[in-house]
């Protein structure tokens, strides 16, 4: 994550919805928000291969993708979007699905 750009520019919208930037060790960083049980992660592995986690709206998974590290406006637009995406839904802690026992019998 070397372009200025990028970096400036996920700070400032990762800011604006109130995420809490942390960066875990030389190689990733996240973002965290109160009240909220996911995070979004960036890493750089040692293939020079960006890896992007960000959390599913409304579950506990996580979708990860990989960008080369030539693709950084990429990974940006992306991480970018996701962010909004998330934003956007609303979120709330996730509720577990009922089971089979638990649903209503067909009236």
């Amino acid at each position: 994550m070397d372009s200025e750009f990028s970096v400036k520019e996920i700070l400032t919208q990762f800011k604006k919805h109130n995420w809490q930037f942390k960066k875990n060790n030389r190689n990733r960083c996240s973002f965290h928000k109160k009240g909220h049980p996911s995070q979004f992660v960036i890493e750089q592995l040692q293939n020079s291969t960006l890896r992007v986690s960000m959390p599913i709206p409304n579950s506990e998974e996580m979708f990860s993708t990989h960008y080369s590290a030539l693709e950084e406006q990429i990974a940006t637009a992306g991480l970018i979007k996701h962010l909004h995406n998330y934003e956007s839904r609303n979120y709330i802690n996730p509720i577990p699905l009922p089971t089979a026992s638990e649903e209503l019998p067909w009236i």
